[in-house]
């Protein structure tokens, strides 16, 4: 069965994804709805979602837009009218204030920006014990900050110097420390990049019953690197490093 897909962005352009998407799925890309930074009324951008013939409804934004635009994707009722939801980038410290019926929605799935508790892996379990006992919180944001320091740190010392070529160059295939997402993540050799692998979450739980700060079910981490990377060759940056 065709999947159809319905994307609204803020400053994000979806025109790749969507052009992936079909190729490599066949879904039948139904529009996209583009605002600027700062909208807080989404009721007409609602209205089309929930006319169209789309099954699944991408909301693609950050911080105050992307909550926003969740709580009146809830209000004009597109999880009643069965509506797939995909949020590609949500910090998990936005979920206390999410309208519950969202985080409830089995079929709503997020695309993890930032840090998760739910990530059930050695390091990432220590790391959040330890941050939570330090500053009375889950890190959410400060997850990637945290191991992109601590490498940079073991590299500089590694090779006896914080002079910036060194560094830079020590990094290249550097694993990254700790290993919070338990997929050999590492600075990729050709541009310095973080092969930190995405991670799909998914709705389905009773958000007054969560007490632990995992308020997703962790639906899958994606480790193939050349499903998440574009090859180096294809990226303009390689030149740069």
């Amino acid at each position: 069965m065709t999947s159809v897909a319905l994307a609204f962005s803020g400053g994000l352009d979806t025109t790749v994804c969507v052009s992936l998407l079909q190729e490599e799925y066949g879904y039948e890309f139904v529009g996209n709805k583009g605002f600027s930074f700062g909208t807080s009324d989404f009721s007409s951008a609602m209205t089309e979602a929930k006319n169209s013939d789309a099954d699944v409804i991408n909301l693609a934004s950050f911080g105050s837009d992307l909550f926003a635009m969740m709580s009146q994707a809830v209000e004009f009722g597109l999880i009643d009218d069965g509506f797939k939801i995909s949020v590609p980038t949500l910090d998990p410290t936005l979920a206390p204030n999410m309208p519950a019926k969202l985080i409830g929605h089995d079929e709503a799935y997020f695309g993890l920006s930032g840090n998760y508790v739910g990530v059930d892996t050695e390091a990432n379990n220590r790391f959040n014990r330890e941050y939570k006992e330090q500053f009375g919180r889950y890190p959410a944001g400060s997850g990637p900050f945290y191991n992109g320091c601590r490498t940079l740190l073991r590299a500089a010392s590694e090779v006896g110097t914080v002079e910036t070529e060194t560094v830079k160059e020590k990094l290249r295939g550097h694993d990254m420390v700790p290993q919070l997402y338990g997929a050999d993540e590492y600075w990729r050799a050709c541009d310095k990049r973080s092969t930190k692998p995405p991670v799909v979450m998914r709705g389905g739980k009773d958000k007054s019953q969560v007490d632990d700060g995992q308020y997703f079910n962790v639906e899958e981490i994606i480790t193939d690197v050349d499903k998440t990377m574009y090859p180096c060759d294809q990226i303009a940056c390689v030149k740069q490093n």
